[in-house]
């Protein structure tokens, strides 16, 4: 590994480890939204140093620094929780939580060094965050009938090309960008054991009987809308307040 971005992991564990300190319920928030702050700065500097790696053909460094702006990037998410949940901001802190989950698998993907600084451990601690600090919640999954789509990094047709997605290339993550849907197939409920695609698409309100309430709050949001019952069917029964109880 060159000496540049030697010094750029070395900068990465000691400012990474100071920030993760402030990763804890009881710290105040000052500290949290300044962690916050200075890994942007951070990530920054290493987004500036990748792309003149990327400049000169060299491969395996632009994507050592990928993964480690996404590790910073997950470590940012997790701070904003904490702040977005101090603030009584439950949606928005479940978002930050989730984006930082996928950050870190992200930079998993994106190099081997991530492992060399316990990312596969850190992955596990945001998954046991989704456990303890918020309520079972159910997702949601659209099938659709793709019509025309393209590679993230060369622009390609759909399988027209050697990229593949989910792959870091000179310093880029390969993802396919969808152009154009032809139909939606079906809407699906998702529980566990099964995984949603993206955790964010989540049944956020939902009936007890009398209001509508919040999925992560319990609050109630709204009236319970007025829908048509078929003749013969049974009306559906009321949720209980939002629990452990799901199955696992």
């Amino acid at each position: 590994m060159e000496d540049e971005v030697e010094l750029a992991l070395q900068d990465f564990r000691e400012r990474t480890r100071e920030a993760q300190g402030y990763c804890f319920t009881s710290i105040g928030r000052e500290f949290q939204a300044a962690a916050v702050q200075d890994l942007r700065e951070l990530k920054a500097r290493l987004g500036e140093l990748k792309r003149r790696r990327a400049g000169v053909g060299n491969e395996d460094a632009a994507n050592t620094l990928l993964s480690l702006e996404y590790l910073v990037e997950a470590i940012v998410g997790e701070l904003q929780m904490w702040t977005a949940l101090k603030d009584d901001r439950a949606r928005q802190a479940w978002d930050h939580l989730v984006g930082a989950q996928v950050a870190a698998g992200t930079a998993i993907r994106a190099h081997t060094v991530a492992l060399s600084l316990n990312a596969e451990a850190y992955a596990e601690k945001l998954e046991l965050l989704q456990r303890m600090v918020f309520p079972f919640q159910a997702f949601m999954s659209v099938a659709v009938v793709v019509e025309s789509a393209e590679c993230s990094i060369c622009g390609a047709e759909d399988d027209q090309c050697e990229h593949v997605k989910g792959r870091p290339y000179m310093g880029e993550m390969c993802g396919r960008r969808i152009t154009k849907i032809r139909e939606m197939r079906e809407v699906s409920l998702i529980l566990p054991p099964e995984e949603p695609a993206d955790r964010r698409c989540r049944i956020t309100s939902i009936s007890d009987g009398d209001v509508m309430r919040d999925k992560l709050t319990w609050r109630a949001v709204g009236p319970v809308p007025e829908r048509e019952v078929p003749e013969g069917s049974a009306a559906t029964g009321s949720a209980s307040p939002p629990g452990r109880d799901n199955g696992e």
